[in-house]
């Protein structure tokens, strides 16, 4: 039940978005068409996703989309510090534009953007409808759409071009390929089909050479890059947990090799964990550490390489469903829905908490016994893990 201040609080407010809507309207006023956009009027569209690492990877089927559908037209991108990486060597993308959130950077894009007068601008954030929307506003040209997903009524007015996606396309990396669909084609209904409009990331020649070199020095056959790092407390497995896990995953096979892909901040911690597994599994070459390279691309070059990704619910979910790697991923009530931010496009299993707890608190035989199910659907044995998929070949190693 709602409080009388909190009625008010949400009354002010919508008088507040009410004469924001109306200035703005003043300010920027549109004509632009509404319903489909076809692809013969786009000369310039500008993509913007200035978030997390995940977000921009769930963004490239729709921009495989674009990119297909709108062969003769430009299509710029602006990223954030760190997930400008993923774009790198990308040929589809035209200009990547970084925006750090520093009111110097607001300035330099609203004055840079403008002049390159953009026919349509898709701004997929789902929060801070009313910056995305003052800021599509300012870039895209008088007649230009600004397209996103369905938001808050306060907001409808900031954009010319909103999509209620149905339900069914439930995944976030389905349903931003089904908003671009929805806005820019011939018309004729389209499925938002992820595997018809897969994602791709460049390949980066010194990433892949670090990664190849590393790969060559310490591990002999299939990996599995285990992941038990995320940025909310909640999210992280805890390093009794990861220890657990990678000593099992090492003995599922004598063959295969763990390698823990940790954020820079904690080495340490997976130093610990991989000199752990060495006292109990007798040997220091089962469990090892692949420290952060240079750039965000070596992580892609490595997760490309693995047999299985095992991880929480973070960024490495999407970069393997990038680049066709096989995942386990770990999800927990706490954070967000899998049905949302799950593995997609690719072979995978989903462990799931059954009640709001952390996963530092998740039980290693469940995720043991996905991995045994995601194994056997690959085909048993390590030589089956070995099989190059999608995207990422076979793995380069000496014989």
């Amino acid at each position: 039940m709602t409080t009388p201040l909190e009625r008010v609080r949400r009354r002010a407010s919508r008088v507040l978005y009410r004469q924001l809507n109306r200035l703005y309207r003043t300010l920027f006023p549109t004509d632009a068409p509404a319903g489909h956009l076809r692809p013969a009027s786009v000369r310039r569209v500008l993509v913007v996703r200035h978030d997390a690492v995940g977000d921009m990877a769930v963004t490239l089927p729709a921009l495989a989309y674009l990119s297909a559908t709108l062969p003769a037209a430009e299509i710029d991108v602006v990223a954030s510090p760190r997930n400008a990486a993923l774009l790198h060597g990308d040929a589809r993308v035209r200009r990547v534009e970084v925006n750090d959130h520093s009111w110097r950077s607001w300035l330099r894009l609203v004055r840079t953007l403008r002049a390159r007068r953009y026919d349509v601008v898709v701004s997929p954030l789902m929060s801070r409808g009313l910056r995305e929307g003052l800021f599509a506003g300012m870039v895209a040209r008088r007649h230009g759409a600004r397209v996103s997903l369905w938001r808050q009524p306060q907001y409808v007015g900031l954009f010319t071009h909103l999509h209620r996606v149905s339900r069914a396309h439930r995944h976030m990396a389905t349903r931003l390929l089904a908003l671009v669909q929805a806005t820019i084609g011939d018309g004729a209904p389209a499925r938002p089909d992820v595997a018809q409009w897969p994602a791709v990331l460049a390949r980066d020649a010194a990433a892949e050479g670090r990664v190849d070199a590393f790969l060559c020095a310490h591990v002999r056959g299939p990996f599995v890059a285990l992941n038990a790092w995320a940025a909310e407390p909640a999210r992280a497995l805890g390093r009794a947990l990861t220890t657990e896990l990678a000593c099992a995953l090492a003995g599922h096979d004598a063959g295969l090799t763990v390698v823990l892909t940790p954020p820079p901040t904690v080495v340490g911690e997976a130093e610990g964990v991989a000199a752990d597994a060495a006292a109990r599994l007798g040997d220091a070459g089962r469990v090892i550490v692949a420290r952060p390279g240079p750039t965000l691309r070596d992580l892609v070059a490595l997760l490309r390489r693995a047999a299985v990704v095992v991880t929480p619910d973070t960024a490495n979910v999407h970069l393997a469903s990038a680049v066709g790697t096989p995942v386990v991923s770990i999800h927990t009530p706490l954070a967000a829905d899998v049905r949302d931010w799950g593995p997609w496009g690719v072979p995978n299993r989903t462990v799931v908490l059954p009640d709001a707890r952390p996963l530092r608190e998740t039980d290693p035989a469940v995720v043991l016994c996905a991995f045994d199910a995601l194994v056997r659907e690959l085909g048993l044995g390590v030589s089956a893990l070995a099989r190059p998929t999608r995207e990422r070949g076979r793995l380069p190693h000496p014989a």
